[in-house]
């Protein structure tokens, strides 16, 4: 809180305000940071080179909130970014659906006259003739 706050003509208010800062910073002095284990780095020193590494090693898919199917293409594809990643789903969906549609719109069905089908069936199976 600031110190700029002046609320006068209230004593009560004053003093509670007071005794509020003074528990806030006990508490606040007596918080300790816990760092998560895979967060903790180690530092490694080779030939006058330091290096930091994760104590822990973490896959880059957990700490990001990446859908698995984007991460796949990225994966496969070698494609670097998730936007470009989520545009080649996009087009693969788009593609799919055109592909559907042409295959149930796609296809005229045209009946064939009747009596030549007929008269095809009976040479291929003369058993089937009427008597």
């Amino acid at each position: 809180m600031s110190d700029d706050i002046k609320i006068e003509g209230d004593i009560d208010i004053n003093q509670a305000l007071n005794e509020f800062q003074a528990k806030s910073a006990e508490k606040q002095a007596g918080k300790t940071t816990v760092t998560p284990q895979f967060l903790e780095t180690s530092r490694h020193e080779v030939e006058g080179v330091k290096f930091e590494t994760p104590s822990y090693g973490v896959i880059e898919s957990y700490k990001k909130n990446t859908a698995k199917m984007v991460q796949l293409v990225m994966k496969l594809s070698g494609i670097k970014t998730e936007r470009q990643a989520e545009y080649v789903l996009l087009g693969v969906v788009c593609i799919s659906v055109l592909f559907s549609f042409y295959l149930w719109f796609g296809k005229d069905f045209v009946p064939t006259d009747s009596r030549v089908s007929d008269a095809l069936m009976l040479e291929l199976h003369p058993k089937l003739a009427p008597r």
